[in-house]
């Protein structure tokens, strides 16, 4: 009885840190992501897009009012880590921005392939 006891506890306590480590990032690739968004003061709000290094594919940020809005970090989410061959480095770029005070800004993410901007994505904040 105690081995089974032992055992639940541990997928208790398994499942809570997995269920920390989910990325609640909003995932702009997704045209239905693409809309308004709220930021409340000193609290922060991720987006991510695909990103494949050795491809050409990146991404870079710009924030049109720097006093509403600022970038906090940005980071590389691989699709697959352990990957030790030719192209494993397709991903996801989070960017993390936080709320600094109340009012309107627009975040423009800029998709790059090869040095050349194909797409901005629009994002009301």
């Amino acid at each position: 009885m105690k081995i089974y006891t032992l055992f639940i506890a541990f997928l208790l306590i398994l499942q809570s840190c997995i269920s920390t480590m989910t990325d609640n990032s909003i995932n702009i690739d997704k045209p239905e992501n693409q809309i308004n968004y709220q930021v409340k003061e000193g609290k922060t709000i991720s987006f991510k897009t695909s990103v494949h290094g050795s491809v050409g594919m990146d991404a870079e940020y710009e924030i049109k009012n720097k006093d509403i809005l600022e970038f906090e970090n940005s980071k590389i989410i691989y699709d697959d880590p352990g990957f030790q061959g030719t192209g494993g480095d397709s991903g996801k770029k989070k960017f993390v921005f936080k709320g600094i005070k109340k009012g309107t800004t627009t975040i423009i993410i800029k998709k790059i392939y090869r040095g050349d901007l194909q797409e901005e994505i629009v994002l009301k904040i």
